[in-house]
Parts: structure tokens; sequence; C-alpha cells
């Protein structure tokens, strides 16, 4: 599945979100015998939300009949994908039915072996596909009416990463006043459930080898990723075009619970990991998103993929960075046929590149890196959480997302919502925490 998670400035865990006494009692009762964890899963409930809204949640299935599906067995098929739209509504939300976790989890358990499951969602699995994790997220709730109106975010996943595991993170932007629409991309999510019951697993077609082959140089492999990251990200960011078209469809028919507070036209991209750099591709395809968030999707040649004439950003733009990785080994040194100091003059010239492409960006960027203990890659994710074994360790992965959270808060809340007092405008980051701006070229 996923790794750790992260913690924001100096302050301590907001007590609206802190581990529920369900959770800490839970937790307490682990067990050392793996025959009765199997037997009966723990109750994980995840942080509730710190907004003013509740949340609730809907899911289409969407067909883009403008491309064909390269993957499909099935002749003349097209690309097709579960969309989740989360939106506020009002807090305590009393009736209805609270979304589970995973959504179709019931199919896709019933199609995919043990094995796939623990493959895909980790050794929290167990906990996922008994609906043993609670989400503060009701299926299909009212909108909440008669106040502000509602900033519309597109997000896109990590490759491999199912949607549903950024729950906390995307609970936690909603209810503070945003609708968010979640792409689980076919055949990159481990396996994705439709409405009529089939469950499309992953393929390793749909993203690029990242392995170095036996007696490749590290330029052929550089030069091998980049002819085969381009169209994986062309496809994500048509996902996200494609979604932003329906969207306005739904809005012009005036049927889904959401349309009539949502400001379709104040509208960002955002996405984790690959997602993010899809994000900044949709963004140089489409004027109409209006700000543009890459967390912590940096591939050899840094956030911005580099496209040939390709544009630079138009929109304010912000890379959300994590602890950076480490130099390789000299085993890595080795496989990548490289000595440490032509690995560092590439590695130079890549952080020449990252530092080029934000300077460019028209309207302005900002590098934002966290440098904490226990802070990765992964860390936008619900995986340190679910895999909790005590409330110490739930409540380090609830401390962990939060810095992610308010830094992508004050990104969408200046653009999105022209509030100009953000953690963004500070003159003090905090300890770990680096807040770079670049002022743009317009």
């Amino acid at each position: 599945m996923v790794a750790a998670m992260r913690i924001l400035r100096d302050r301590p865990v907001d007590p609206r979100r802190r581990v529920p006494v369900s959770l800490v009692v839970a937790l307490a009762l682990v067990v050392s015998n793996a025959a009765a964890q199997k037997a009966k899963p723990e109750t994980i409930h995840l942080p509730h939300p710190s907004g003013k809204y509740g949340v609730a949640r809907i899911a289409y299935d969407w067909v883009d009949a403008t491309r064909a599906d390269t993957f499909s067995k099935v002749s003349g098929a097209h690309r097709e994908m579960m969309v989740y739209v989360w939106y506020p509504t009002r807090r305590n939300l009393s009736g209805g039915s609270v979304a589970d976790y995973v959504p179709n989890a019931g199919k896709i358990a019933a199609k995919l072996a043990n094995d796939e499951l623990q493959d895909g969602w980790g050794s929290s699995w167990r906990k996922i596909f008994a609906k043993k994790v609670v989400t503060d997220t009701h299926e299909q709730g009212p909108v909440l009416t008669g106040g502000e109106r509602f900033p519309l975010l597109i997000f896109s996943p990590g490759l491999g990463v199912p949607v549903s595991s950024y729950t906390t993170l995307l609970q936690e932007v909603v209810s503070r006043g945003y609708v968010v629409a979640s792409i689980e991309p076919t055949y990159e999510s481990p396996a994705v459930g439709f409405p009529d019951g089939r469950v499309i697993r992953s393929v390793p077609e749909a993203s690029e080898n990242r392995k170095i082959l036996p007696g490749e140089s590290r330029k052929d492999f550089l030069q091998r990723q980049h002819a085969q990251e381009a169209p994986h990200l062309e496809r994500l960011a048509a996902d996200v075009l494609f979604v932003i078209d329906q969207l306005n469809v739904e809005a012009k028919r005036k049927v889904a619970p959401f349309v009539g507070e949502t400001d379709f036209a104040n509208l960002g991209a955002w996405g984790h990991s690959i997602g993010g750099r899809a994000a900044v591709r949709a963004c140089q395809l489409d004027e109409r998103i209006e700000a543009c968030l890459n967390g912590d999707g940096a591939g050899p040649e840094g956030p911005i993929f580099s496209y040939q004439g390709a544009i630079s950003i138009r929109q304010p733009f912000m890379w959300l960075e994590t602890t950076p990785l480490p130099p390789p080994g000299d085993d890595a040194l080795v496989r990548y046929q490289i000595t440490r100091e032509e690995w560092e003059k590439e590695h130079e010239k890549r952080l020449a590149k990252c530092e080029r492409d934000l300077r460019s960006s028209l309207s302005g960027s900002y590098h934002v890196t966290i440098t904490r203990s226990g802070l990765d890659h992964n860390s936008f994710t619900d995986w340190r959480m679910l895999e909790a074994t005590d409330k110490g360790d739930f409540e380090k992965g609830v401390s962990a997302l939060e810095p992610l959270e308010e830094y992508v808060m004050a990104f969408f809340d200046k653009y999105l919502k022209s509030d100009q007092h953000t953690i963004l405008d500070e003159q003090r980051a905090g300890v770990g925490i680096s807040v770079q701006k670049y002022r743009g070229v317009r």
C-alpha cells in the first residue's frame, strides 16, 4: 500500500481531530494472535475534519466517448472511470448512511483474492474490506445551502494508490468549504468497482516500467522513462479535463446535490505524486483552471514534465515537497552505471531545472518543503492511521498529515478565496518547513 505521515509547525494536534475514544479502546484491545486479528478486525475511526462543514460524497461512472480505451479487451470500448465528488453538508448530519471507506468494497472483495487485496491495500486490507474503517463522510447527503459558494477542485491520486486512501485529507479540505472531484484512474488503482458489478484490476501496461533494465545505462533509463511517462501524464491530464467538462454538464442539468452551491468557474487542479504532475499538465492545457498544486510529484525532471513546446504554467502554482530522497547508495550507482560525481552533476542539473520552472510560472509560484522526522512521500495518505497498533502511533499519523493539509488549504484559500493572510504570507514558516516564493514573469 503506502507509507508514513507528517507534523505541523509548533502547535498540538487540533483537539477536534484527536483519536476518538472508541478507537482508543479498540486499539488497546489489539491482540498479538494473528488468527484472532483475522477473525475480528479492530474498528478504526478516521480523524474528524476540523472545518465548519460536514462532508458528503456522490459517485459517478463516466465514459469519455472521445477517447478509446487502449487497455480494454472489449472491442470499441472508451475511457471509463469512477469519479467521487465530495461536497459540504451540515455538520453532525443526522440520518442517511455513512459512506464506506472503499466505494463498492463488496464487489471488489468478491472478485479479488486475499493476496490481491493485500497487495492493493496493505496489511490493513482486512479492516478495510470488513468495513471497519469509519469515516465522517455521508453518502449523498444534502448540500449546505444559503451560505458561501464553494470553489471546485479536481484531485488526481498517486500511481497505484486507491483514491480512498486520501479520505482524511479530502474530508478536511471539503469541511473547510470546497467541492472536490476525486478521480479513480482505471487500470492504475489496484481495482475499480463499477455500479454494474464489474471490477477492473490494474494492469502493468498502464504505467511505465521504473526499474533499470539489465545492461541499461542511467542515460538510457532516463530517456526511456521520459518516453513512457509522456503519454501516461497526457492520459491522466485528459482525465482531469474530461471531469471538468462532465461537471459542467452536471451544472447545466441541475440534478446533482452539490450543483447549486458550487462555483464551477472558481476551479483548481491538484494531485499527489504522478497525480500532481498530471495536474500540472492539465493546467498547461486548460486556462479554465485558476490554481495548480503538485503534491510531491517530482520525476527525474522535477515537478513539471518537459513536454516539447509546452508553455509555462500560467496559473499560480505550488510545489509542496516532502523530505527529499537521500542520495543513492553505492550499489544503486553500480546499477545506474554512473559514478558518484556523475550523479551529483545530474542532481545539480535537476535542481537548476526545478528552479527555472518555478521562476518561469507566469502568475508566480511557491516551493514549500517540509523536512521533519517521520515524513515521506506517502504522508498525504491514511496509511499510518490504518496501520497503527496503539493510540500514540495513530496520533502521530494524524499530526503528520496536518502540515500538508494546512499548506494545501493556504494555497487554494489564497487563490480561490482571495485570502491574503495565509501561512504562505507569514515571515516564519516553522521548524522543518521552508517556503520560497517566486513572483512570476507577467
